[in-house]
């Protein structure tokens, strides 16, 4: 049994990124929707620390990425 105990959030996300995370539960073929969000958020928590391991310059690289898609996906729902 896991001694870290569980904590619930609500979050709002548009439903293009709600339908990524869908696609992602069935290609995963995961149960549970909340198993999905948790294996998720664990990988990009995974890639931010792998980018701080790497000194300031990949955080700053890595940030950049970030916002570059960030700011593309942004673009993208805008022209919708």
């Amino acid at each position: 049994m896991n001694d870290d105990p569980l904590v619930r959030k609500t979050v709002s996300l548009p439903a293009s990124l709600w339908r990524k995370i869908e696609d992602a539960q069935f290609e995963s073929r995961l149960k549970r929707e909340s198993e999905t969000v948790r294996r998720l958020i664990e990988l990009g928590l995974a890639a931010y620390d792998y980018g701080e391991a790497q000194g300031e310059d990949a955080i700053n690289q890595s940030r950049s990425k970030w916002y570059r898609a960030f700011l593309n996906v942004r673009q993208q729902r805008d022209d919708l």
